[in-house]
């Protein structure tokens, strides 16, 4: 063999040497200098003499982290179950997006959203609900926090008259 060469929509990316190799190669890509979404990626072999064969096939380039986001009444006070609604955004599609609860997860959803979560208050004190979101390419983020403060309160035994 000659060389080989890697080109993204027609742009030489990668190229190696394969005088008298004839094991697996591996070209480095830094998919970093080319927009998120899909294109046709090329491998150009050439023998020692030139000749030429090409294979494509497309790929999809996804660089950038999806986006998370919640959603409820930040900094309140309260005494029962609230809502927060979470969702999450990519240029490639969400797999799976997440919410949790001081730490307890709430929620699963497959796919960006959004989704209204409702929160129960089993004690007083500080609830942080944050969503986390995985991206088609496995990437992960989290939202923001939504912190409220739950107050729980003992209900008054009624006396009873006779």
């Amino acid at each position: 063999l000659g060389a080989v060469g890697i080109e993204v929509s027609g742009l030489l990316v990668a190229r190696a040497d394969l005088s008298g190799t004839s094991a697996t190669l591996s070209l480095p890509w830094d998919t970093r200098a080319f927009g998120d979404g899909g294109t046709v990626l090329t491998a150009v072999v050439a023998d020692a003499a030139g000749n030429t064969s090409t294979a494509e096939t497309w790929v999809v380039i996804d660089n950038a982290t999806p986006t998370a986001s919640t959603a409820g009444p930040n900094g309140a006070t309260v005494t029962g179950p609230f809502t927060v609604r979470a969702a999450a955004a990519d240029g490639n599609g969400i797999r799976a997006m997440l919410v949790a609860a001081n730490g307890q997860w709430l929620a699963i959803s497959l796919g960006g959203g959004p989704i209204d979560v409702t929160v129960p208050v089993h004690s007083s004190g500080p609830i942080r609900v944050a969503a986390a979101a995985i991206d088609n390419a496995g990437r992960l983020s989290f939202s923001n926090v939504v912190v409220v403060t739950g107050k729980v309160t003992k209900a008054k035994a009624v006396k009873r008259r006779r």
